[in-house]
C-alpha cells in the first residue's frame, strides 16, 4: 500500500512536540517522523515555486524556519510572480481591494488606514493613498495589509488630483 501521511501544524514554532513533526506511516506499518524545519531546501524551494502569493503568505506561517526561508527566497518568488489585476471600491468609511492572478484566483480585503484617502499611484506593490483634509500618505501593501505612513506634508502640496504628482526613492543603505 501506498505511504499513508498524518500531519499536523503548530504555527511559528520549531518545538520537538508532536504538534510540529509530521509523521508518515510506510508500507512496513513503521513510522518516520520528522520535524516540518528538517526538510530539504532545495525540496522546499521546488514547493515554495508553485505556490500563488496568498499561499506563500500562508506557506511562511507552517513553522519559524520556513519563514525564515520565505523571507530569504521573497525576491525570487515575487519575480517568478505575474502582475495582479486590481480593482478598488469605495463606500463611506472604507475602500476594498480586489485582485486577481494570472490563474483567474480571485481575493478581496480590506484595504487599512484608507479611509478619506484617494489612491494617487502605486508602487513597489504599495498602493499610494493621500488623505485630502490631513496632509499625509500612506503607503498600503494590498495583499500583506502592511503600512507605511508619512504624515504632515505641506499644505501647498495638494491642489487636486490631477496636479498631485508622487515620486518615491528607495536607498538601499537606509533600508538594510
Amino acid at each position: 500500500m501506498a505511504k499513508i501521511r498524518s500531519m499536523t501544524r503548530n504555527q511559528n514554532h520549531d518545538h520537538d512536540d508532536a504538534s510540529s513533526r509530521k509523521r508518515i506511516k510506510t508500507c512496513d506499518n513503521s513510522y518516520v517522523v520528522a520535524p516540518w524545519s528538517d526538510l530539504n531546501h532545495d525540496v522546499l524551494f521546488i514547493f515554495m515555486m508553485q505556490l500563488g502569493v496568498i499561499d506563500f503568505l500562508s506557506f511562511s506561517g507552517v513553522c519559524k524556519s520556513w519563514r525564515s526561508f520565505a523571507v530569504s527566497s521573497r525576491k525570487s518568488f515575487m519575480a517568478s510572480r505575474t502582475p495582479m489585476f486590481i480593482q478598488i471600491f469605495s463606500d463611506a468609511y472604507e475602500k476594498t481591494c480586489h485582485l486577481e492572478d494570472s490563474e483567474g484566483r480571485k481575493f478581496k480585503t480590506t484595504l487599512p488606514h484608507s479611509a478619506s484617502r484617494t489612491c494617487v499611484g502605486l508602487t513597489c506593490g504599495y498602493l499610494i493613498l493621500f488623505g485630502e483634509k490631513t496632509k499625509e500618505f500612506w503607503l498600503v501593501n494590498p495583499i500583506t495589509r502592511h503600512g507605511l505612513h508619512f504624515p504632515d506634508v505641506t499644505s501647498d502640496v495638494y491642489q487636486g488630483h490631477e496636479r498631485l504628482r508622487v515620486i518615491l526613492v528607495f536607498s538601499p543603505s537606509i533600508s538594510e
